[in-house]
């Protein structure tokens, strides 16, 4: 058997003598009660899926929302809405069966199977996998949930443990001297002048207090020297690190301003001599023995793909993602996590604070037309860190916010009846899980868009664990992976998961990219892997990420692509003859449009890409040259038109 097909979930964080395998583990066993379905049938009931379009032509779209119970408990990087995928497995098995994914992230795949349930009557079994060992934590905590009241008391009992040992931390004062609990402190850093090499706050520097938002010309008050950020420089300050036992040089950063509540009222402020003193205490303080003291990768910069040497200069270990206070904080409620008689749940509760709220990641923003700024979490997917990082207070935002999330996304999936089964194994190892699976929903890697191992290695260093990295499927300079590379750990993985297939089982494989190489690559591992298309879709997840917003070359949707294994003896497909992208643009583009939007444009390109992937084409364009081909035809009719006129 491959040494990782049944690699144990064990506790995270303590040393474990005994290792069981999380594909032996029932959700019947650990949660035995058996209700009715959950609250997401009925978004699932008012789309059929016997509307869903059938195959050939333009890719018609699957609509369904980023938010929801099951979607909103944690922040994983890419995230299925599970009301999509529940409506093709209610499709694909109507009356039950077996459910996989060996790239199940935050285990979205098996959510949409509990809400599946709701709709078919009938019970799916769920076979989770990735080579995430934080994914898998997050996939079981999800699928195999402790009852919700039992979970409840738990977590509420973790947070009131680690608030007796922090909570001074993070209490200030009102103007009548009135104790009151901190909310969040935004810190800045501090920036030297170009001109006369004095140091200013970007706080002061860079934020319209008047009009909101950031200038994009910076003024030193001292000299009145005009520049832009990127040319002025980061102050830095040499510091003593006690906890890693070294020397780094960081950037220097203060805090700013002060957000606290006084009797339900939120009140702003400038941190006064107390704060400072509170902030300068609480780096003295130690840290719980279950506080990871971890390199970055377990190597020292520049560590990975995701390293960017200006906002992460002395960033060497994990804990330097952190201010101290938030790193003291998140130990402690880690430790009493480890502690709880519901550990799993209570440790998934903190994790889906932890990274996304809980670091010098999380920043604020403004938004248009609003004079102060809003505060977001970390940019999933990247490891930056803004020039205004917003330290919040997790003791509050676990219980308000979280708690109540998280308590709605487990009684949604204690309410199954199927088995789940899922383990922290590589798909390439698939091939040696003895499970016949009668569906497998995929969201394998796109290319190089996000190095998991690396955005994923914070949490990961709260479990004591790490990605091996060998067997992730990614075009990376950091790992000397090609796009080559990529396409074999592809096909490998392809060809692992089609062994494990039913008699009549199948795939749908979701995938998204603006570039043509991933695509290509993901053409020839299915062909490598004898598996051919069928039906394709375009899931519209209605609300694009950062990424797709603001980047002027990004597509919009993802294709959801239907493969089966051809079968022995098949005949080879006759040749398609490759129409150019211009070609396929001159048939496809109506001869009357005058102009195209950019979201008309995106779809076209989505069908583009269809094609290509259907015929098992090559992709000879990115999105942004394929815009750039849509607008030359539209002008190029256009000045014809004029010239015969």
């Amino acid at each position: 058997m491959h040494p990782h097909a049944l690699a144990a979930q064990q506790p995270a964080g303590r040393p474990t003598s005994e290792a069981r395998s999380p594909c032996d583990r029932r959700s019947d066993e650990a949660s035995p009660h058996v209700r009715g379905p959950g609250r997401h049938s009925a978004a699932v009931a008012s789309s059929p899926v016997s509307r869903l379009p059938g195959m050939g032509g333009a890719p018609k779209t699957l609509a369904s929302g980023r938010s929801g119970d099951g979607y909103n408990a944690h922040s994983y990087h890419t995230k299925v809405p599970p009301p999509a995928i529940a409506q093709l497995i209610a499709e694909k098995l109507p009356n039950g069966g077996t459910v996989a994914d060996a790239f199940c992230g935050s285990g979205t795949t098996g959510i949409g199977a509990a809400i599946a349930e709701g709709t078919t009557s009938t019970p799916y079994d769920v076979v989770l996998g990735d080579l995430s060992p934080f994914a898998a934590f997050l996939a079981e905590a999800q699928n195999s949930p402790p009852e919700p009241a039992l979970f409840e008391r738990a977590a509420r009992a973790a947070l009131a443990r680690a608030g007796g040992t922090v909570r001074d931390l993070w209490t200030t004062t009102h103007a009548d001297g009135t104790p009151a609990t901190i909310l969040y402190t935004i810190w800045s850093e501090v920036w030297t002048c170009p001109g006369c090499g004095r140091d200013h706050r970007f706080w002061d520097l860079a934020v319209d207090h008047v009009n909101g938002g950031i200038r994009r010309r910076l003024t030193c008050p001292a000299c009145s020297a005009q520049f832009r950020k990127e040319q002025g420089r980061r102050a830095t300050e040499r510091a003593w690190d006690g906890f890693a036992q070294c020397w780094i040089e960081r950037p220097r950063r203060t805090p700013v301003q002060i957000a606290y509540e006084v009797a339900g009222r939120k009140h702003l402020k400038a941190p006064d001599d107390r704060d400072l003193a509170t902030i300068a205490a609480a780096a003295e303080l130690p840290t719980p023995s279950s506080a990871p003291c971890r390199l970055m990768l377990d190597r020292s910069p520049p560590w990975g793909d995701l390293y960017r040497a200006g906002y992460h200069q002395g960033i060497t270990h994990v804990h330097h993602f952190y201010t101290w206070r938030n790193f003291v904080t998140i130990g402690h409620l880690w430790e009493a996590a480890l502690e709880s008689h519901e550990s799993q749940g209570v440790r998934f509760l903190v994790s889906s604070y932890n990274l996304s709220h809980s670091t010098l990641m999380s920043r604020v923003v403004f938004k248009r037309g609003q004079r102060r700024p809003v505060l977001t979490g970390y940019q999933t997917g990247t490891l930056y860190i803004g020039s205004l990082p917003v330290e919040k207070n997790p003791l509050v935002g676990i219980e308000r916010s979280k708690l109540p999330a998280v308590q709605r996304a487990f009684a949604l999936t204690h309410q199954r009846r199927g088995n789940v089964r899922v383990a922290a194994v590589p798909a390439q190892a698939w091939r040696d899980i003895e499970v016949p699976i009668d569906y497998f929903f995929l969201d394998p890697p796109f290319g190089g868009n996000i190095p998991y191992a690396e955005a994923n290695f914070i949490a990961e260093a709260w479990l004591g664990k790490a990605t091996q990295q060998e067997h992730e499927a990614i075009v990376s300079d950091a790992q000397g992976k090609s796009a080559d590379d990529y396409r074999s750990l592809l096909a490998e993985s392809f060809d692992a998961l089609a062994s494990r297939l039913s008699r009549n089982g199948s795939m749908t494989v979701m995938f998204h990219s603006a570039a043509p190489e991933p695509w290509n690559a993901l053409n020839e591992a299915l062909g490598d892997a004898r598996l051919k298309t069928g039906r394709i879709l375009r899931l519209d997840k209605r609300q694009g990420s950062l990424k797709q917003v603001q980047t002027r070359g990004a597509v919009e949707g993802d294709l959801l692509i239907d493969v089966v294994p051809a079968r022995r003896g098949q005949a080879a497909a006759k040749p398609i003859v490759v129409e150019s992208h211009t070609a396929w643009l001159a048939r496809n583009v109506p001869a009357s449009a005058d102009e195209i939007d950019l979201a008309t444009m995106r779809k076209l390109f989505s069908e583009f890409v269809a094609d290509r992937v259907r015929n098992q084409q090559p992709l000879e364009v990115s999105a942004a040259e394929f815009y750039s081909a849509v607008r030359e035809l539209i002008e190029g009719r256009q000045g014809r038109r004029e010239r015969a006129a």
